[in-house]
């Protein structure tokens, strides 16, 4: 039984690497006409005619959970410098947000918080940027980016409500 995404060898880690490669374009830019993803078990779910292009495929995970989950597994395994760019590119796109958290959860921000800075820069939603630090689990996080808000106090990992 595989304990962890780090015990896969061999052919299935080059799979799940595809896949998780693929999960971050079809999040940013979105898939279309590719036969790898399909062999990799995507599924076909639109096709749309064009009056220039003629029909086209697009190909998604059968759950969106589970694509923005490997696409943030993805993100947090590239360099650091494809990270800042991502963000740069991507940090204020709404429909980022759920793998922006769970990026959060994924990389540690104990040598520098310059990418939580970036994206917290490019997103002007304060809940966004609480879930974000919750889902970090780092004091670092949290004391250099929200001593309160509204009502709230940030203590250690732990949020309490002030009346």
């Amino acid at each position: 039984m595989l304990q962890s995404l780090e015990g896969l060898e061999g052919q299935e880690a080059e799979d799940f690497k595809k896949l998780c490669s693929l999960a971050l374009t079809m999040t940013t830019t979105g898939l279309e006409q590719n036969d790898e993803a399909h062999s990799l078990g995507l599924v076909t779910t639109d096709i749309t005619a064009g009056l220039v292009s003629g029909y086209l495929k697009r190909y998604s995970f059968l759950h969106l959970t589970l694509q923005e989950f490997l696409a943030a597994y993805h993100l947090s395994n590239l360099s650091h410098k494809e990270q800042i760019s991502l963000i740069k590119n991507y940090g204020g796109a709404i429909h980022m947000r759920t793998t922006w958290k769970f990026y959060f959860g994924l990389v540690s921000f104990d040598k520098g918080l310059d990418r939580a800075k970036e994206l917290f820069s490019r997103v002007n939603n304060e809940l966004f940027k609480i879930q974000s630090s919750y889902e970090a689990k780092s004091n670092h996080v949290y004391v250099n980016f929200h001593q309160a808000f509204s009502g709230c106090l940030i203590h250690s990992v732990t949020m309490t409500y002030l009346p």
